[in-house]
């Protein structure tokens, strides 16, 4: 299925009529995901893991969640870094932070990995490198296109869109 992405709306490439809504706060990350009548189903946000043993500042101290509107975890995305930023492996730089091109999710009991290629490309693949999903930026006409080989409900390609933001997020300049 092809999909359109823009202004927070989701689309079918093919119609005007929109599926799922997501909605951001100013401030923080937490976004709403609504349904194509308005019915609030989601919530995402970056909240703290349940491991101690990671350090505050490293990005596997935390985690993506979606939860529905009692609370209840139904996608969880686990950051991680690139394999040539690991500071697992390599140290932590002194210049700047690791480089974090990855997410690890769990989403409708099913695992995946979910990959910034780039800032304006993303996939979406089963943890056996199946591709379930891709994701890229639309250029100048701006807004994001869903290519989905897969079937995923439209608040689910909103909780992933919400996810590749929080990707994104990871890799900026932290002005203190």
């Amino acid at each position: 299925m092809k999909y359109m992405l823009k202004s927070g709306i989701l689309y079918n490439e093919n119609t005007s009529k929109p599926l799922a809504m997501l909605k951001g706060n100013f401030v923080g990350p937490e976004k709403e995901i609504y349904s194509s009548d308005h019915t609030l189903v989601f919530y995402t946000n970056i909240c703290p893991t349940e491991e101690t043993d990671t350090p505050s500042g490293d990005v596997r101290s935390h985690q993506y969640i979606m939860q529905d509107t009692f609370g209840n975890a139904y996608a969880i995305g686990k950051p991680d870094y690139a394999a040539n930023s690991n500071p697992d492996v390599f140290g932590w730089p002194i210049s700047h932070m690791p480089r974090v091109n990855h997410a690890n999710i769990y989403l409708s009991n099913r695992d995946y990995s979910l990959v910034m290629e780039n800032s304006q490309n993303y996939t979406l693949s089963t943890i056996d490198g199946k591709l379930s999903a891709q994701i890229i930026h639309n250029g100048l006409m701006g807004g994001w296109r869903f290519h989905t080989y897969e079937t995923f409900s439209p608040e689910d390609l909103c909780g992933i869109f919400a996810f590749c933001r929080y990707i994104e997020q990871e890799n900026e300049f932290m002005i203190v």
